[in-house]
């Protein structure tokens, strides 16, 4: 296995299972194994597909349920341009009863120790979070190898950001006291973009220009209404629309600079 990305942000609705689901199409139709955790109680990224939420996520971590069993093959034609993937990608499903795993008593590393059955099964895990930090916020950094932050650029999704970061270095510390490797921040996504409106590109401005952050911000994803039809019709971007120009100029853009970050170059379907 060579990462777990998890994506991460304690405000919600600023991408995260979009952006999560979308470089688990993207990663997959590319010839990677991807498994992708719904780690959200809301359970939308099965909706994402066309799938349905069920307690598979649940059952993951508390019980010893196969593991077969807890994982759903996504279709090809549901995340891939034409339906045709060089890779696999399958769906560990979140429920409701996610929001019962958040037990004083949990090992904190009980994520990471039942991943490793799986390192020779996938390339990448990808999970997507809820917004409320609680402790299987910790539970998931503690299993994950890099981490990246879909945002709005709105007072309130950075104030979360700043907030989510300081989450992120204590969970990293935590991880390094028990000889694991530091958690490595990706990047920062900025997501439903209007750049053309003065606030939104001076919070863009201070994002970038923000110390903490220097590097790690990647190009912003706009607003644009593909991305709520291809969620209407339950596929990926790549799937619905793979000429459409937020297809190539954006989507691809977000896949391609995970590889890179993974890899040291991007790749790029033909």
């Amino acid at each position: 296995m060579d990462a777990v990305i998890t994506l991460l942000n304690q405000k919600g609705g600023v991408g995260k299972t979009t952006a999560s689901g979308t470089i688990a199409a993207g990663m997959a139709t590319l010839g990677k194994r991807v498994l992708l955790i719904d780690a959200d109680p809301q359970g939308n990224a099965a909706d994402m597909f066309g799938l349905d939420a069920a307690p598979h996520f649940h059952d993951f971590v508390l019980r010893p349920t196969p593991v077969d069993v807890l994982m759903v093959p996504v279709p090809p034609e549901r995340y891939a341009p034409q339906g045709k993937s060089a890779g696999t990608l399958d769906l560990m499903p979140g429920n409701y009863e996610t929001r019962s795993i958040n037990d004083g008593t949990l090992d904190l590393l009980v994520l990471l120790k039942k991943l490793i059955p799986l390192q020779a099964r996938f390339d990448v895990v990808i999970i997507d979070t809820q917004p409320t930090p609680a402790l299987l916020h910790s539970v998931i950094v503690l299993a994950s190898t890099h981490v990246i932050f879909p945002t709005e650029l709105s007072r309130p999704a950075l104030i979360q950001v700043r907030n989510t970061w300081n989450t992120l270095q204590e969970n990293s510390a935590l991880r390094v006291s028990k000889g694991l490797p530091p958690v490595e921040l990706a990047g920062i996504v900025p997501w439903k973009t209007r750049l053309n409106t003065g606030i939104q590109a001076k919070h863009h401005r201070d994002l970038g220009n923000a110390k903490t952050f220097r590097g790690k911000l990647w190009e912003p994803v706009a607003l644009r209404g593909i991305w709520e039809e291809a969620a209407t019709a339950q596929k990926s971007i790549f799937a619905y629309a793979p000429t459409h120009e937020v297809t190539e100029e954006t989507a691809w853009r977000l896949v391609n600079k995970v590889m890179e970050v993974l890899y040291g170059e991007p790749v790029r379907a033909e």
